[in-house]
């Protein structure tokens, strides 16, 4: 995962989000004859505003122990909420 700034709608939660390439760059990114990185930097921006959908989740996520399909699922507030 590449981290980049944020955007509007997630600075209240963090401070940096992953970088999020539209649809349009993928060919771009995976091209091996690109070798200037200068061509790929603009690629790596925030999404845009409105566009992701987020929720609560386990804490149990920020152990790098944590491997299970339930950190993306939205928390329950019956489950359990510490590690």
């Amino acid at each position: 995962m590449l981290a980049t700034g944020v955007n509007d709608d997630l600075k209240t939660l963090h401070d940096r989000m992953p970088a999020v390439l539209p649809k349009a760059k993928h060919a771009l990114w995976l091209d091996a004859s690109v070798k200037d990185g200068k061509t790929l930097l603009p690629l790596l921006r925030p999404a845009p505003d409105e566009t992701l959908t987020y929720y609560a989740v386990t804490p149990r996520v920020n152990s790098w122990k944590f491997d299970e399909p339930a950190g993306v699922e939205p928390l329950n507030e019956s489950r359990e909420t510490s590690s």
